[in-house]
């Protein structure tokens, strides 16, 4: 660098230190995507989303409502303190299907947010009535062997 005044030029030396700070972007704050899951009804359920920086806060939604600690809305679902925590269901209801978010926000404003579908069945009626549908199936299955005989044996005899 070269320094010039009215009376003289001189040479300056100057040594700058850089620090680096690494930084995410932020679609890598969340290290794992949720999946879309079916779960049976009653069945227990998790929903969390992995942070890169485990300083960074997550926030769970239902469809566009904020889930929070206290007042989650779902009477059986329990709102974690920490990212390991996440949203977990211990029985799934009918009406808990839908879409659940996490977003995250760093404290330079931006954010990354993913999102998951919960599908929930019922096979209550299938585990109630299985030696019905055993029969029914049984019944189906004779039958079709026996018309299978029946035409075997007419094609035998002509």
């Amino acid at each position: 660098m070269v320094y010039t005044n009215d009376t003289k030029t001189e040479k300056l030396a100057h040594t700058f230190q850089v620090h680096i700070e690494q930084r995410l972007l932020p679609t890598q704050f969340i290290t794992e995507k949720p999946q879309n899951e079916t779960v049976k009804l009653g069945d227990s359920w998790s929903f969390k989303c992995p942070l890169a920086d485990p300083s960074l806060e997550v926030n769970y939604y239902r469809k566009v409502n904020l889930l929070t600690t206290n007042t989650s809305g779902l009477p059986e679902a329990e709102v974690g303190n920490s990212t390991e925590d996440g949203l977990h269901f211990a029985h799934v209801f009918l009406n808990d299907k839908g879409w659940y978010s996490c977003r995250v926000l760093d404290q330079n404003s931006q954010d990354a947010a993913a999102s998951a579908y919960l599908t929930v069945i019922d096979l209550s009626w299938y585990e109630e009535n299985k030696t019905l549908l055993a029969v029914i199936g049984t019944a189906v299955f004779c039958f079709c062997a026996a018309v299978i005989v029946i035409h075997v044996f007419r094609e035998l005899n002509t």
